[in-house]
């Protein structure tokens, strides 16, 4: 089925909140606009308007606008009342189907737009926490939180909403809760976790461990070892990765949740013959695999790459000053929305590329929408 049609019959579910004598254009026909403004790269209600009377024809070819061009302000109020978990729901849903690959890395973690309280000091920015498919590169759902010392809260309902089985579910220390390796396990998925201070007393432990080997040698180190080295121009990165089971007595001690394995990993960057050097600890439910590992742990760095930075760069989220009720929340599942169709579609080109040839012509987007799915 062409992708335009799976996606009015997804979203033709979301209840329209507005009073009738609001309802001058459908709520199919606005949300509309807005995702295709979104894949233009326009996050403005008067730029949505603008975008919508420029390519006029094309939107009154597949969806009813007999009132005329939606108002900014009509934009503006729709993704004010909508209520986002509704809009979240069928986000997922039609996600689900530009998933191909369905074995990976699920990383999850927080961001922060930073302006979105701009125009309303009463409350604080918007902090949600997403979960990203490194194997297919799309944003798979998000949680809204007070601010980012809520993650921990977040991030089991996060985990609630998703199919995890067969995954491995990577999150920085924020996430580092015995709760969330649970919940995690009970989804039939595995873990990989960043470990720090906020875990005081494993962190120590294992901060003892790896010191132990090292002191020897690494001769009584029972696991496996993995290196990598990235040179690009005047920068070497060398990477050491050991994991290992044998814990001794850690395991009884601390109780935590299919522990198995453990794994440090020692950055050195040399920059202009300058090096510096960081280490990292990592606990995990998989088999002591270094080389593994360490893959899990590159794909999480791609939700800071590959979504945080695009959304901040292609989509300017940080500059927005949408603030009002549920659009900001509204507003950034749609940008991350459009950013699953343009990963689905964007070929060779860049993601910004891609997104400019929508915006130079609004007809071009047909390419999208009839792409069968």
């Amino acid at each position: 089925m062409a992708l335009i049609e799976e996606w009015k019959k997804i979203c033709g579910r979301i209840e329209d909140p507005r009073i009738a004598r609001n309802k001058k254009h459908p709520l199919m026909s606005v949300l509309f606009v807005i995702l295709c403004s979104c894949l233009a790269g326009i996050d403005n209600w008067v730029g949505m308007e603008d975008y919508c009377k420029t390519n006029f024809a094309f939107f009154c070819k597949y969806f009813d606008l007999s009132s005329g061009v939606p108002s900014h302000d009509t934009l503006a109020r729709v993704m004010r009342l909508i209520h986002p978990e509704r809009f979240l729901e069928c986000f997922c849903e039609f996600t689900h189907l530009l998933s191909k690959q369905l074995r990976g890395v699920v990383a999850i973690d927080g961001k922060t737009a930073r302006k979105s309280n701009s125009l309303d000091k009463s409350k604080n920015p918007l902090h949600l926490v997403s979960a990203w498919s490194s194997a297919n590169h799309l944003v798979l759902a998000q949680v809204k939180t007070e601010d980012k010392s809520n993650e921990i809260k977040a991030i089991p309902k996060l985990l609630e909403m998703l199919d995890l089985s067969g995954e491995v579910v990577t999150i920085d220390a924020m996430g580092c809760q015995r709760e969330i390796a649970e919940k995690i396990l009970e989804k039939d998925a595995d873990y990989v976790l960043s470990l720090k201070g906020n875990q005081k007393s494993l962190h120590k432990d294992l901060q003892y461990l790896f010191q132990g080997f090292e002191e020897n040698n690494w001769e009584d180190f029972i696991g496996t070892r993995y290196e990598s080295c990235e040179k690009d121009h005047s920068r070497i990165v060398t990477r050491k990765v050991w994991a290992t089971e044998d814990l001794g007595d850690l395991t009884q001690q601390h109780q935590w949740p299919g522990l198995r394995s453990v794994i440090l990993i020692e950055s050195t960057r040399e920059i202009k013959g300058k090096k510096t050097t960081e280490r990292r600890l990592y606990i995990s439910s998989l088999p002591p695999d270094a080389e593994r590992a360490y893959g899990c742990i590159r794909s999480h760095w791609g939700i800071e790459n590959q979504l945080h930075w695009v959304l901040d760069t292609t989509f300017n989220e940080d500059r927005s000053q949408i603030s009002k009720d549920h659009s900001p929340e509204n507003m950034s599942l749609a940008r991350k929305w459009a950013l699953n169709i343009l990963r689905a579609v964007q070929g060779k080109k860049s993601l910004k590329r891609t997104q400019n040839y929508f915006y130079m012509n609004g007809n071009n987007l047909q390419e999208i929408f009839f792409k069968e799915i």
